[in-house]
């Protein structure tokens, strides 16, 4: 923070009440009612034909294809309750709009207006909360993880990149669907947004427990014309990521194995985190370790595989990025924000978890989950953390590790595992939460929380009970509706083999505020 900033205490309360507080100057009208009703019939039509085939075995659709028009036929009874629910809801009364905003509020509001040349709200990683911080060493900070992974472009380039690979890549497309290595559905999925021209954005996200604290680069890549094909990798790729041995794909897994594992005294743990993987990944070598694990588990399809290894080489290719009205291009790493880097990191990292295993004969066991593992080794000393950290580093020069826990007792995902007397104590590791406060502040405030959450437990749970509860502004009369979609469903649930209760979701405008709120004082 600038030197002699004063945050006042009722911008730090209305930073923390996070959610709870959103405006909405949504109107709720009889004819915004009635007209989500047509939406709510087409899903009982649907609910009503499939509970007729139940006995049916259940196949697993593909989500790579667009929304089905296919409009399912009409059930009596369904329609009957729909009438009856459109003659109830034209009595329907919205309600007195309630505020859930005071003076306060607005004071936080304008003090962070004033100072937003100065300060910027970012969340901080590992979900420890928002993070008031100087919009200098921001700057500074996003200018930093820019140059490591992008160059300096231009609107003309993006344009005409943007239209030599749409033709290469349609190109493609069409040429594998005539090869018969794609169906007609998977060709209109690929190449619904090709008339886009949207490049991506940029954010970061504050690494609070890192030191020192350092911002971690996120690519938002979604509205690309690309995106089709991200989201038909990560759906594809998925069965030969789920197939790798030492992967883990959450804190469940481990608890599984932990289980079932007997050690001696002399076992200790050890976890090991990747410093900076998405942006440190070298393309070539990442390729090249990603092109053989494909052609190996699509060994029976080697056109398909082929198909799978051009398609990476068209997402990583085409990574355009606006930000402060600068374009700049990704040609490097695997973009944070990418929906498929997740499973590229995992099936490149594949390689380095069986070189790990063939290199490091103290390893007993090995478990990854992305960028952080877990692993049992057969010595107390702490030599068998100093031999193994150095072996991970040899894998690729680009790829280094560091030790995050090692000894007795480790912190892993969100499990605190301990180890005493050849049996495992887990239990969940919690993260305190720092919304609201800067980051020189956190770790005074660390102390000071656990000291007052220790005298003062019933006020803690009165307090969460309060801030948990979420206050909109709208006159939506979500009590009425309910009542009137009840009434008769005793119609339609004849005809559901299930019991079912209703509910009528309505689709509300965008919220301004939290537009104008991240435009102007988030990040």
């Amino acid at each position: 923070m600038p030197p002699k900033f004063d945050i006042p205490a009722f911008v730090r309360s209305y930073l923390a009440k996070g959610s709870k507080f959103i405006p909405d100057t949504f109107r709720s009208t009889v004819p915004k009612v009635l007209h989500e009703v047509a939406f709510f019939e087409r899903k009982l039509h649907l609910a009503a034909f499939f509970s007729e085939r139940q006995g049916v075995a259940r196949v697993d659709h593909s989500r790579c294809r667009l929304k089905s028009t296919w409009v399912p036929p009409e059930d009596p009874d369904v329609a009957i309750y729909c009438r009856m629910l459109r003659s109830e809801l034209h009595g329907y009364v919205p309600s007195a709009k309630n505020k859930n905003f005071d003076f306060v509020d607005r004071a936080a509001r304008k003090w962070l207006a004033r100072h937003k040349e100065d300060v910027a709200v970012v969340d901080a990683d590992k979900n420890l909360g928002d993070v008031l911080i100087s919009r200098v060493w921001l700057k500074t900070e996003c200018l930093r993880l820019l140059h490591e992974a992008a160059r300096v472009s231009t609107i003309d380039e993006f344009l005409r990149e943007s239209a030599v690979f749409k033709c290469w890549f349609e190109s493609f497309i069409w040429q594998s669907f005539y090869s018969g290595i794609v169906c007609r559905q998977q060709v209109d999925f690929l190449l619904q947004d090709l008339g886009a021209n949207k490049a991506g954005t940029f954010r970061i996200r504050i690494k609070l427990h890192k030191d020192p604290v350092v911002g971690r680069p996120i690519l938002n890549l979604g509205k690309s014309w690309l995106a089709p094909a991200a989201a038909f990798l990560v759906e594809t790729l998925k069965p030969a990521a789920t197939s790798l041995s030492y992967v883990v794909q959450s804190s469940v897994e481990i608890l599984d194995l932990l289980s079932e594992l007997r050690v001696t005294e002399s076992t200790c743990l050890a976890t090991f985190d990747i410093s900076n993987l998405y942006p440190s990944v070298d393309r070539t070598h990442f390729m090249t370790c990603l092109a053989r694990r494909i052609r190996t588990f699509w060994a029976a399809k080697a056109s398909f595989a082929s198909f799978l290894i051009t398609l990476v080489e068209f997402v990583l290719g085409f990574q355009f990025i606006n930000h402060s009205d600068q374009m700049l291009r990704v040609d490097k790493g695997l973009p944070t924000g990418l929906s498929a880097s997740v499973i590229f990191a995992n099936l490149y990292l594949a390689d380095l978890d069986e070189f790990v295993l063939n290199e490091c004969g103290c390893v007993l066991t090995w478990r990854r989950y992305i960028d952080d593992a877990f692993a049992l080794l057969h010595s107390l000393s702490e030599s068998d953390v100093k031999f193994v950290q150095p072996q991970l580093n040899k894998w690729h020069p680009a790829i280094q590790w560091e030790v995050s826990f090692s000894g007795k007792r480790v912190v892993f995902l969100d499990l605190d595992i301990s180890l005493a007397q050849g049996q495992f104590a887990i239990q969940t590791y919690r993260k305190l939460q720092l919304r609201g406060f800067s980051v020189a502040e956190c770790s005074q405030l660390i102390e000071k929380t656990l000291q007052k959450l220790s005298l003062r437990k019933q006020k803690v749970r009165q307090e969460n009970k309060f801030f948990f509860r979420q206050t909109y502004t709208s006159t939506l009369n979500a009590r009425w509706i309910q009542h009137a979609l009840r009434r008769n469903w005793h119609v339609v649930q004849s005809t559901l083999k299930k019991p079912a209760k209703p509910v009528l979701s309505f689709r509300v405008q965008k919220n301004i505020f939290r537009m104008d709120f991240c435009r102007h004082w988030l990040f």
